[in-house]
């Protein structure tokens, strides 16, 4: 890609709504982020952070899926009620 068309990390900060720092922390340390520095400055691909963006969107997606309980851990459902001794 051209120079002029990678983004800044204040540019991409904006894009995800978060601080720089988080960025940087996304780059670094959680590596779910790919970025390059030129000289002391963070650049990325437009690529690079719509691909992140939509990782996340998908595992947000799924984790809206809560997982199926059967009867035995819900005996509520099944009509049967607590009895104590």
């Amino acid at each position: 890609m051209a120079e002029d068309t990678a983004m800044t990390l204040e540019d991409v900060a904006k894009r995800l709504h978060v601080s720089e720092r988080t960025v940087v922390r996304l780059v670094v340390e959680r590596k779910e982020l790919k970025g390059y520095k030129v000289g002391r400055s963070w650049r990325f691909e437009p690529s690079d952070v719509e691909d992140y963006i939509e990782r996340q969107r998908r595992k947000a997606a799924g984790n809206l899926v809560a997982p199926a309980l059967s009867l035995k851990q819900k005996p509520w459902l099944a009509g049967e009620d607590k009895k104590e001794g």
